[in-house]
């Protein structure tokens, strides 16, 4: 887990609430990872036009996980597997360990 986070049990779901205190975020286990309830949705990084420059959907995937980010909502349809090829440039495989894709 981010150590820039606390675990507590709040109605049932355990929640992360950063050490500053400023807010929670509840978590879900999905295919026997626990990830936090809000990830990023990456199909608009292909799907739409204009398609993202890949310099720029690097950053912007490597920035979401900086941020805390732990599910990526991909699947290989979208750009015909370019999302794939994108978190394969943009992240490490440590980094691939700890987020569910």
């Amino acid at each position: 887990m981010n150590s820039d986070f606390d675990e507590s049990q709040i109605s049932g779901h355990t929640t992360l609430r950063p050490k500053n205190g400023t807010a929670n975020m509840h978590t879900r286990k999905i295919a026997e990872k626990t990830v936090k309830a809000i990830g990023l949705g990456v199909m608009a990084l292909d799907e739409y036009k204009p398609r993202a420059e890949e310099k720029d959907a690097i950053e912007l995937l490597k920035h979401a996980v900086k941020l805390g980010i732990d599910f990526l909502d991909t699947a290989d349809v979208y750009g015909l597997g370019r999302n794939e090829e994108l978190i394969g440039k943009a992240l490490s495989d440590k980094e691939k360990e700890k987020i569910l894709i």
